[in-house]
């Protein structure tokens, strides 16, 4: 997450320090272990401060989710294992998300701070050898203006700044917005974003007048939260083809909302987690129609758009399973995946 080669030899360093440790680990209770030490450490430690060490947390939640998704797979109760896991986990996301936006927001005043400088750079370079404006000086003579200097400026001066500024950031905004920009930033999207943070930037794209490709994005979206809860939130670019064949297996066993209580409807999520502890007795299955018209294409219409704008590059997965129970419509058969 760095172009600077000498501090991405300092990253590597970071990661390794506990990265060879979660790689020797034997089984899921010394790996568990190994883990909540670690977050717990982060935990106390607060809110990052710096870039460094904010890449270092989001290196090690990888690692995390990866290790919980492993543990749910092998029946591992990890969270009962280690005393205030769940909630110690939950500070450590939050405080990761608090240090990403202040960093941001000191990225951007920086950047303020600078073309407000050029600007008064430029205009000193403007007013050389013109006659000086400053009230109380005699005409004929020149001097340089400073944004230090402890001087009066006339109106008209205040209106060149202010043309100059605008016209400064007219132009950073115009090469941020540039093709060429986007490009330089393309590897920083495929690395560091995270598939909410994705879904955030696929929803406003949406809603411009020209996108019509991506009509139906509303459902897209409920389909795409059910994989950020299921999947843990992980960085795009870090999920696997392994990992998209657990969420298309995971697919069919989302029940229709008929006769599940209120309090487990808010998403598709908790409806398929109160499926998985209650039981399937009075619930019944989604069919096949909603399945692959809302399902699978919303999650195939993300991913593509995903691909097409440099945030994810890895092969685009195929979601086509659905369970034997799921109802028929039109008199089609359903379909079963492979697994």
């Amino acid at each position: 997450m760095t172009a600077d080669f000498s501090e991405a030899r300092i990253r590597l360093m970071d990661h390794l320090d506990y990265a060879r440790h979660l790689a020797a680990a034997p089984d899921f209770e010394t790996l568990g272990g190994i883990i909540h030490s670690r977050l717990k450490g982060y935990v106390a430690a607060g809110i990052p401060q710096t870039e460094r060490t904010l890449t270092e947390r989001l290196g090690f939640e990888h690692h995390a989710v990866r290790y919980i998704a492993r543990a749910n797979e092998a029946g591992y109760l990890f969270a009962r294992q280690f005393e205030h896991f769940s909630s110690n986990w939950v500070d450590f996301i939050n405080a990761n998300k608090a240090a990403e936006k202040a960093l941001s927001d000191a990225k951007q005043a920086q950047a303020y701070k600078k073309g407000r400088s050029d600007a008064y750079r430029a205009l000193d370079h403007a007013f050389a050898g013109v006659k000086s404006p400053i009230q109380g000086q005699s005409s004929g003579t020149t001097a340089p203006l400073s944004p230090h200097s402890p001087v009066t400026l006339t109106h008209e001066v205040h209106q060149t700044i202010d043309s100059i500024v605008k016209q400064e950031l007219e132009r950073r905004l115009a090469q941020l917005a540039s093709p060429q920009t986007a490009g330089q930033d393309a590897s920083r999207l495929q690395s560091g974003l995270r598939i909410s943070q994705v879904l955030k930037l696929f929803l406003k794209a949406s809603t411009s007048p020209r996108r019509r490709e991506l009509k139906g994005t509303a459902d897209a979206a409920v389909i795409v939260q059910f994989a950020i809860d299921f999947l843990g939130d992980p960085v795009l670019e870090a999920v696997s083809a392994a990992d998209w064949e657990r969420l298309d297996e995971a697919l069919p066993d989302i029940p229709h909302h008929r006769n599940v209580p209120k309090e487990h409807r808010g998403s598709l999520y908790k409806r398929y987690r109160y499926a998985q502890s209650a039981g399937w007795g009075t619930l019944s299955r989604v069919t096949i129609s909603t399945l692959k018209n809302r399902y699978h294409n919303g999650l195939s219409k993300f991913i593509g758009w995903a691909i097409k704008n440099n945030c994810y590059t890895q092969p685009k997965p195929v979601f086509e399973c659905s369970d034997g129970e799921t109802r028929r419509t039109s008199g089609a058969l359903p379909t079963v995946c492979a697994s």
